[in-house]
């Protein structure tokens, strides 16, 4: 079966999916986490017209067990994403016992995207309307070398940390990156497993499930005290090093200083 053609289920019960991280009991509870995205999705289709969106914004986080292993399926996240506004996603972990074995999300949108990392890489699934399923439309996921956007809420700077404020300014100030933001946990990982970069956003929950996808995917997460950092691996230790080195050095902006186009005042 060609791979556009290759829906989630059969996927699932592919032979290369069937060792310990992919069981029976973990296929029912992916398929079941992705029969709930489904339905989200068609509901946010709807967006303001039945409220849909501000009553799934209200829906807490869903715990489903099959066998020894445990779905926690966060149906709905995103700032703005309440009246149908802003981008939103869901976000799931798979357990056994403690272990965390496998985690996805979805984004919703035009296109529904579902991915899903079971520990052997990261797959994108998106939504066929007609048939009502999902379809492999990304196989092995890698995040991007290319730094092209960080995503992080500028309106925040102020308590920005030092390392994430100098690495933020020399991206913007050499043109190497633009700032963008979501509120919306899937979208922010789905922007960086696609675009590359990195986000930069206060600990949520979900977080957990993201990192593991997010390494999958050959990238890194550095977990700060307030914040959790996403992205490429050697950008996040550009980050890391920043605060490794505890003195950060202030940037000097091209447009300030003896030689930019704006001169400081000297004492």
């Amino acid at each position: 079966m060609p791979a556009e053609h290759l829906t989630l289920t059969r996927f699932l019960s592919d032979e290369r999916c069937t060792d310990h991280r992919c069981d029976e009991d973990v296929r029912t509870l992916v398929i079941d986490a992705a029969l709930q995205c489904r339905t989200i999705a068609q509901r946010v289709a709807y967006g303001a017209i039945d409220g849909a969106p501000r009553a799934l914004s209200a829906e807490r986080p869903q715990r489903r067990a099959q066998g020894r292993h445990v779905l926690l399926f966060e149906p709905f996240d995103g700032a703005g994403a309440d009246d149908g506004t802003g981008p939103a996603g869901s976000v799931f972990s798979l357990l056994r016992s403690t272990e965390l074995v496998g985690a996805g999300y979805a984004v919703y949108g035009p296109a529904t995207v579902l991915v899903v990392s079971l520990g052997a890489g990261v797959h994108g699934f998106t939504l066929d309307p007609q048939r009502g399923e999902f379809v492999l439309t990304h196989r092995g996921l890698r995040i991007p070398e290319a730094i092209r956007e960080v995503t992080i809420d500028a309106a925040g700077r102020g308590s920005w940390e030092p390392a994430v404020r100098r690495y933020v300014d020399e991206r913007v100030a050499g043109a190497t990156a633009t700032v963008r933001w979501s509120g919306s946990t899937a979208a922010r990982t789905h922007r960086v497993l696609t675009r590359g970069g990195v986000a930069v956003a206060g600990r949520h929950v979900g977080e957990d499930a993201v990192a593991f996808l997010v390494e999958q995917a050959g990238g890194r997460v550095a977990h700060r005290p307030a914040a959790t950092i996403i992205g490429n691996a050697a950008e996040v230790e550009r980050i890391e090093r920043y605060h490794r080195d505890g003195v950060v050095v202030p940037f000097a902006s091209p447009l300030y200083g003896t030689r930019g186009l704006f001169r400081t005042a000297t004492a």
